[in-house]
């Protein structure tokens, strides 16, 4: 299986199993919007089609994976 599959499965699982007042997603409703990889880790920027405006950023080092959630708020335009 392809690493950023895995990582779609990964969030899935994460959402479906925490979020219980959302509807559940699926892989095909999750996006890997952006994806690094070195020597021994890889990190990935992952969004879903629902509507919480969470996004999670997945770090996988040394066999063991991170996420980090962040909730999407608003955006604030500087000048």
């Amino acid at each position: 299986m392809d690493i950023q599959e895995d990582v779609k499965e990964i969030v899935v699982k994460y959402f479906n199993s925490r979020m219980t007042d959302e509807k559940p997603v699926t892989k095909d409703n999750v996006c890997v919007m952006s994806w690094n990889r070195t020597l021994t880790s890889w990190n990935a920027l992952v969004s879903s089609t629902s509507f919480s405006g969470i996004y999670y950023v997945l770090t996988r080092d040394r066999n063991i994976t991170h996420i980090d959630m962040h909730k999407y708020d608003r955006i604030v335009h500087i000048e």
